[in-house]
């Protein structure tokens, strides 16, 4: 059985770059924008697959993306290039993947699917 605090979507704290940080779970409605997010960058027509999805938000652009979902709501002037700045200066993936996948509402590892890359290593190559 989950936690009342999962099940409630209660916002969660993270540490980044030695600031503290409210998340809150991915919604539907996250999911929706994720989805929309990937379809801008495809052609007409296009069906996002989850295995695409998933892949999506291990990229470099798509962790950054969902950093900023997650943050948006208690930090409202946090940006998506903010959110590329502190995926930039941190060092423990292990552990942010961890904190994203408790984020998003399921059990850990699952958020995504599968097991992230290194983002740090693709931060640059994000334009």
């Amino acid at each position: 059985m989950e936690s009342l605090p999962t099940l409630a979507a209660s916002p969660i704290s993270i540490v980044l770059s030695g600031r503290s940080y409210l998340m809150t779970p991915l919604s539907l409605r996250d999911y929706g924008e994720i989805e929309l997010a990937i379809l801008d960058r495809a052609k007409p027509d296009h069906r996002v697959s989850p295995e695409e999805m998933a892949n999506w938000m291990s990229s470099s652009v798509g962790l950054a993306y969902v950093l900023w979902l997650v943050l948006r709501t208690h930090q409202p002037e946090m940006t998506l290039s903010g959110c590329r700045a502190l995926l930039a200066s941190e060092t423990d993936w292990g552990r942010i993947e961890r904190e994203l996948d408790r984020a998003s509402g399921l059990p850990v590892g699952n958020c995504r699917g599968q097991t992230r890359r290194n983002p740090r290593t693709l931060v640059s190559r994000a334009a």
